[in-house]
């Protein structure tokens, strides 16, 4: 997918923004040092992927473990609920402009290229949860030390 000057423009602003402002307020409410290292780099490399539905497929193998923690789980259904949310970022955003007549094939290429956007987007969040969860990591450890 070719992302244009104009929608790479909006990616940047919401990132800077929105996103990076409710991955503070998500790493506020569910830090955790149960959420290691390698389950945030497991989260990125999902991310590697280039696919939305790579992300939730992750997640959700996290949220079925039964050694999972009760606080892991928590973090990764609360991401899970905030990811769901992105999509319509996108329409709000207009990344994307519905046609108010379509064909199926034209709502299958417009959701297509919707959760594209989003998968944009949810990079995004979950680069600054990581960071932001690098930050409150050493701050803590500074503090124990």
């Amino acid at each position: 997918m070719e992302v244009t000057t104009e929608q790479g423009q909006k990616i940047r602003l919401l990132s800077d923004g929105e996103l990076y402002e409710n991955a503070v307020n998500f790493v506020e409410t569910y830090y955790s040092p149960k959420v290691s290292k390698a389950q945030l780099s497991g989260l990125q490399n999902a991310l590697g992927a280039g696919d939305w539905n790579e992300i939730f497929r992750y997640i959700d193998n996290r949220l079925k473990r039964s050694t999972t923690a009760e606080d892991l789980k928590n973090f990764y259904q609360a991401l899970k609920d905030s990811l769901k949310s992105l999509p319509s970022k996108v329409e709000k955003a207009g990344f994307v402009v519905k046609p108010e007549k379509t064909t199926r094939a034209e709502k299958r290429q417009v959701n297509k290229e919707i959760y594209q956007y989003a998968y944009l987007l949810a990079k995004e969040y979950i680069q600054h949860i990581v960071a932001e969860y690098n930050y409150q990591r050493a701050l803590s450890d500074a503090r124990d030390a």
